[in-house]
């Protein structure tokens, strides 16, 4: 079941997710240039934020998913537990890490 939601999330996420990073990160820096004191460095950490997203995306979470592509055409190899647990460590990676820096202690 997991398995098959993941290959059909797959198949619309890849370049709406992407696409919506790259102008997230354009938009943040942009913003940065445009502006001065502590807006400037606050767009500036942000747009930092989303790139470092964005490759823990395009070198940890998208080889995964073409894997998981595969196994859907075929099946899963023994070790498939073991790959969608890093799979959602890379995930937490990018969600969690920029909140975390956001948000401070509490």
């Amino acid at each position: 079941m997991r398995l098959a939601f993941h290959a059909q999330l797959m198949q619309m996420n890849g370049i709406t997710m992407q696409g919506a990073m790259g102008v997230s990160a354009l938009s943040t820096l942009a913003l940065a240039a445009m502006t001065r004191g502590v807006s400037r460095r606050l767009a500036g950490g942000a747009g930092i934020l989303v790139v470092a997203s964005l490759l823990i995306t395009r070198l940890g979470n998208v080889p995964i998913n073409g894997r998981i592509k595969q196994w859907a055409a075929t099946s899963a190899p023994t070790d498939h537990a073991e790959i969608l647990t890093r799979w959602e460590l890379f995930n937490y990676a990018r969600t969690a890490l920029p909140k975390a820096l956001t948000t401070g202690p509490s």
